[in-house]
């Protein structure tokens, strides 16, 4: 079943202000709300029962939820993204010390030049 309703957006008018002011005034133009009829067609939805109401359950939810299990497999996700991202720093660290030992190898060579890119890239690397 349905029943009708003022516009909600024009109250029933049909038109609104577009805020536009031309010469004759402000312009209006058709609600899109009810398409310029001033109603609305508002479906009843008393046929259908409520998923839940106040006092019952919901009947589509699951019986029961294991809130153990839940728990125990974020707990494994969380330890696999922890070891995934101690495993990153430590292989940020391997490069890093291969690039200083590299940077290191090539100042020895190329100790009379100042713009060694070598050495730039090494004291780059350097924490303060």
């Amino acid at each position: 079943m349905s029943h009708v309703e003022r516009c909600p957006v024009c109250q029933g008018v049909g038109k609104i202000y577009t805020g536009i002011y031309a010469s004759a005034g402000t312009q209006q133009k058709t609600c899109h709300g009810c398409s310029g009829t001033g109603w609305v067609t508002v479906w009843d939805i008393t046929d259908q029962p409520a998923p839940w109401t106040c006092g019952e359950t919901n009947k589509n939810a699951p019986a029961t939820v294991d809130w153990k299990a839940s728990y125990l497999a974020l707990a494994e996700r969380l330890e696999l993204l922890v070891t995934l991202f101690n495993s990153k720093v430590a292989e940020a660290k391997r490069y890093k010390e291969a690039l200083n030992k590299i940077a290191a190898w090539n100042d020895g060579i190329l100790a009379e030049k100042q713009d060694c890119p070598e050495r730039i890239a090494r004291e780059a690397l350097k924490e303060d």
